[in-house]
């Protein structure tokens, strides 16, 4: 019998694009998945709030997270609500490229 492997992590929005946003010069945090708040992944697929999430700085994986973007003032964050992938890719790239 052969030894078990450990599943790999889900790919997640956040995964795929905050690197992005971060080479745009913006600060970005997990959406803890099917809500509206930061959060961290805690493993089996479990989320805790995330605490000082303005100045985090996140860069684990985090299976089925969202990503929010850490603006300042007078607008603190915003998360993105679109299923539209080219979208968030084109934001981003946009963003580099200015």
């Amino acid at each position: 019998m052969a030894d078990p492997v450990p599943a790999s992590l889900a790919a997640s929005v956040f995964d795929d694009y905050a690197p992005l946003y971060r080479a745009a010069g913006f600060r970005v945090v997990p959406i803890a998945p099917g809500t509206k708040y930061p959060g961290v992944h805690q493993g089996f697929g479990s989320y805790i709030a995330l605490v000082g999430w303005p100045t985090s700085n996140i860069t684990d994986p985090q299976p089925g997270a969202g990503i929010g973007l850490i603006c300042g003032e007078p607008l603190i964050a915003a998360d993105i609500d679109s299923e539209d992938v080219d979208l968030g890719r084109e934001s981003a790239l946009t963003q580099v490229s200015h």
